[in-house]
């Protein structure tokens, strides 16, 4: 594996690793050592991406190089695909730890602000201006990541804003019934890739993409319907979820 791969591979490693620290330290009473982790962990999720990404589209040109000059009759004079193949499943990797970061980070920033008081949260004011902007920024870059989707819907759920949640949770169904064309195309890019084991070390932490046929969305509707007295939307919702999945417990659960 070239020296360039195994220093990005290392770094997707240690986000990993700062994103389960993180997550450990906020179910604890460590928050300022959850938040120093989750963002130091984002910051270096997106330099991963960013190198990924530059080395994936290098690698891409010098294919579509050697593909003319063999046209030609030439020797080639890239690295190959496998090379390009790894450079791509790490951009995925690094995306979907980026993404889980920031899911964690507004986690974070929500739990502060609430424990400690004096915020929006708090005060009742709805989602704090960090925590907006950062959901929003993760969603524009990672528009299809179901989990990071149905967690800024419980999250404006929280404060009280069921229009929006409501909104946030249907994106999340949308991504999940979008999931099996992802998936496709995922596993048509890391064909020939090397390395994949020490990335898909890297990635177990992140987990962001719903299961395809998830139900969570619907039931986090539905939820959100009973809190606003709306029992026929509610149950619609929630048959809905059961008609996912017949043995999803919570749905069971809220239609009594």
């Amino acid at each position: 594996m070239p020296a360039a791969a195994v220093a990005a591979v290392a770094a997707a490693a240690a986000c990993g690793a700062m994103l389960q620290r993180g997550q450990l330290r906020l179910m604890g009473t460590d928050l300022d050592g959850a938040l120093a982790d989750l963002r130091k962990g984002k910051a270096l999720a997106e330099a991963v991406v960013a190198a990924a990404g530059r080395m994936a589209q290098e690698q891409a040109l010098e294919q579509a190089d050697d593909a003319a000059r063999e046209k030609k009759g030439a020797p080639e004079g890239g690295k190959g695909g496998e090379e390009a193949g790894l450079w791509d499943e790490l951009l995925r990797t690094g995306r979907r730890l980026e993404a889980a970061l920031i899911g964690s980070l507004a986690v974070a920033l929500f739990k502060v602000d609430l424990v400690r008081g004096g915020g929006a949260v708090a005060l009742g004011q709805g989602l704090s201006y960090e925590m907006q902007r950062l959901l929003k920024v993760g969603e524009s870059r990672h528009p299809h990541q179901g989990e990071l989707l149905l967690l800024h819907g419980d999250l404006l759920a929280q404060v009280g804003d069921f229009k929006k949640a409501l909104g946030k949770f249907k994106q999340a169904a949308d991504a999940c019934r979008l999931l099996p064309a992802a998936e496709a195309a995922e596993a048509a890019d890391c064909n020939g890739a090397t390395g994949g084991a020490a990335v898909s070390a890297a990635a177990t932490a992140a987990g962001t993409a719903l299961p395809r046929g998830c139900p969570l969305p619907l039931v986090n509707a539905g939820r959100a319907f009973l809190q606003m007295s709306e029992r026929p939307r509610a149950e619609r919702h929630l048959r809905a979820a059961l008609s996912v999945d017949p043995t999803c417990a919570a749905a069971h659960l809220d239609l009594g």
